[in-house]
């Protein structure tokens, strides 16, 4: 799933996906590389997020991770999130945006 599918948008998509089927299993594949997006990734349902910038080795880590029913963050993010290093975390501007913003602001 990308965070900046048209139309609905990712989070939306991940949303709705799971109401339908909350087994499924959903890996977020985006540009996106804000702490902020993560925790409305997971949030609204995926198991596992990597950034595009990454090399073909960490994504196919991050779908076996996730089809084995295993959580998956990008290694650089979920480091940044472990040590409260943030940029635009919970404290900054994005994090700051109700659900329904967010969403606005990814469109």
């Amino acid at each position: 799933m990308d965070m900046s599918k048209p139309g609905m948008g990712g989070l939306e998509g991940i949303r709705r996906i799971k109401i339908k089927n909350p087994s499924l299993k959903i890996l977020v594949f985006t540009m996106h590389d804000g702490i902020a997006f993560v925790e409305q990734a997971l949030e609204a349902g995926a198991n596992g997020y990597v950034v595009k910038n990454n090399a073909a080795n960490v994504l196919l880590e991050a779908v076996l991770a996730v089809g084995a029913g295993k959580t998956w963050l990008d290694p650089s993010l979920s480091a940044h999130m472990a040590t409260g290093r943030q940029s635009e975390g919970r404290h900054g501007v994005l994090g700051t945006l109700s659900r329904r913003e967010f969403q606005i602001f990814c469109k």
